[in-house]
Formats: structure tokens, sequence, C-alpha cells
């Protein structure tokens, strides 16, 4: 089962950190992330700087914002749980 994200967050929330040279591709895999969303990496530096580059983007645009990090690559088994999960700590903070 795949996980969609736009059921627990609107589309205009969702941000993605990626390297230039996937940046076509992703973009028509993820045609309904608006164009601005798109953080690209100046280099390939790890997960950390990246976070960083997004969290700075994002508080710019809203100082009560609330991320959650999730990784593409990840593979989720019980995806209601998760879903789940996700949903109770949005609604916790």
């Amino acid at each position: 089962m795949k996980i969609n994200i736009n059921d627990l967050v609107p589309k205009e929330n969702i941000y993605v950190s990626l390297g230039l040279k996937t940046l076509k591709e992703t973009q028509k895999q993820l045609k309904d992330i608006p164009k601005e969303n798109y953080i690209i990496e100046p280099m390939a530096k790890n997960t950390g700087p990246s976070i960083a580059l997004i969290a700075a983007k994002i508080f710019k645009k809203d100082l009560s914002a609330i991320i959650a990090i999730i990784s593409s690559d990840h593979t989720v088994k019980k995806v209601a749980n998760y879903k789940l999960t996700l949903q109770k700590a949005f609604n916790f903070i």
C-alpha cells in the first residue's frame, strides 16, 4: 500500500528537498506539489543540511509550522498505523 501524505497535509504545505539531477523527474511524478515548494540542495551533504534549508524556508513563511521529515526511500509496512501516529503527533503539538 502506498502512503499518500495528502491525506494528512494540504499539498501547499508539502516541501520536497532534492538534487538538481532529479528535479524534472520528481516534478513529473509529484504534479500537485507547487513548484516553489521544491528546494534544490546546493550540494549533497547528507540529510542534516537539507533539513535545515527546508526548515529555514518554512519558518520564514510560518513561524508556528509543524515540520515532519518523511524520507521517500523508507518502507512502511503498517500504513494505517503510520498515518495514525503522524496525525496524533500533529494533534499533540
